[in-house]
């Protein structure tokens, strides 16, 4: 099992897909401009899952806006200012333990467009 998060400038959606890609389970969160804020809402969302899942959790994937380098560092994050400059990938397997993969909104749409 997987957790995926889109974070964009409203909402956050997230859920738990198999791997199958078969979404299991799905949901939505207002997105925080506070990095501190939003870093444990993506923890949380992680650990919810991770707690609820019969299966162990593999990894996460976030798609967020910005310019991200291909170590997790973001160099902008659009809208959400508070995050530039952090290392999205080593503050959540630091926050959660779990294995984190981080792609760009454009990145993420190509991906999802690739797989339809």
């Amino acid at each position: 099992m997987y957790v995926g998060i889109d974070v964009g400038g409203t909402s956050i959606k997230y859920g738990l897909v198999d791997s199958k890609g078969n979404i299991v389970a799905k949901d939505t969160l207002v997105t925080s401009f506070e990095k501190e804020e939003l870093l444990q809402n993506l923890a949380d969302i992680v650990e919810k899952y991770v707690s609820s899942s019969p299966e162990t959790i593999e990894g996460v994937g976030i798609s967020m806006p910005g310019i991200v380098q291909e170590d997790g560092f973001l160099l902008t994050a659009g809208a959400i200012r508070s995050c530039y400059g952090i290392n999205l990938k080593e503050e959540m397997e630091k926050r959660t333990g779990i294995l984190t993969k981080e792609v760009i909104d454009s990145n993420g749409a190509n991906l999802d467009w690739e797989n339809k």
